[in-house]
């Protein structure tokens, strides 16, 4: 489940290209999540970029920093990017696991 609610530093250079489509906190460890950011997310767009990052809560602040990009995926359609992104939360590891690891395709 995406949360709303938390504040995170993010660098002004990326809220200038992007927008925030949401972030995950881990039930397990609640210092650590991921950050969900779009680039070209609307309805007749033919190029979406979708940036996860990985957040950290800085103790001092208690807010989250980026800490690093994990992936970035990119995709065709407006309701593919939109899927994937209403399924992320619940995504498990191995649909995680393909998807970062497509079939190869050979000639």
């Amino acid at each position: 489940m995406y949360q709303n609610d938390l504040k995170i530093n993010i660098p002004n250079e990326l809220l200038e290209e992007m927008e925030i489509q949401g972030t995950i906190i881990s039930p397990v460890f609640p210092e650590m999540g991921i950050l969900v950011l779009s680039d070209g997310m609307f309805q007749f767009s033919k190029e979406i970029v979708i940036r996860i990052y990985r957040l950290e809560l800085e103790a001092d602040t208690q807010s989250y920093k980026i800490y690093y990009e994990l992936v970035a995926l990119s995709f065709s359609s407006y309701s593919d990017a939109k899927d994937f992104v209403d399924h992320l939360p619940n995504m498990s590891g191995i649909e995680m696991l393909i998807l970062l690891n497509p079939e190869p395709k050979f000639q």
